[in-house]
């Protein structure tokens, strides 16, 4: 089974359990608070157990790599980082501008998923600098 991470905004992210044939086995939407990012690994624990699995039933892990916020899309890359090392399976990124639809995704990520046979690390495309703490006034 993989799963599919899209947390690169507040209000469009998801996780999704996905069969190899394709079929979305179980979904998640998720609506973060401004800050709170750190409910993607607790969502991810929810999911996989209502559905009765655990995490080493995956296989493969696809997750959004860009552009999008700061703290979102690194958290979304971190899990699939972390789980890709762990549990030592392939994960890939895909370019947000890559996909139109949550199918689209799905799609385009399985078949890259099929290609890729081992661990090789997801880095993050911001699209721009991250802005994470105030600017310091340098007149003072």
């Amino acid at each position: 089974m993989f799963l599919f991470i899209h947390a690169t905004e507040p209000d469009d992210a998801y996780l999704c359990l996905v069969t190899p044939k394709g079929v979305v086995f179980a979904q998640k939407k998720l609506v973060f608070p401004a800050s709170g990012h750190k409910d993607l690994l607790g969502a991810l624990a929810d999911l996989l157990k209502k559905k009765g699995k655990k995490v080493n039933t995956l296989t493969g892990v696809c997750v959004v790599n860009g552009p999008g916020r700061f703290s979102f899309l690194r958290s979304g890359v971190i899990l699939a980082n972390t789980l890709g090392f762990a549990l030592k399976i392939p994960i890939i990124g895909i370019y947000r501008d890559d996909f139109k639809t949550k199918n689209d995704f799905i799609k385009k990520g399985l078949g890259k998923l099929k290609k890729q046979k081992k661990f090789v690390l997801v880095v993050p495309e911001y699209g721009k600098e991250p802005n994470i703490t105030r600017s310091v006034d340098s007149s003072k």
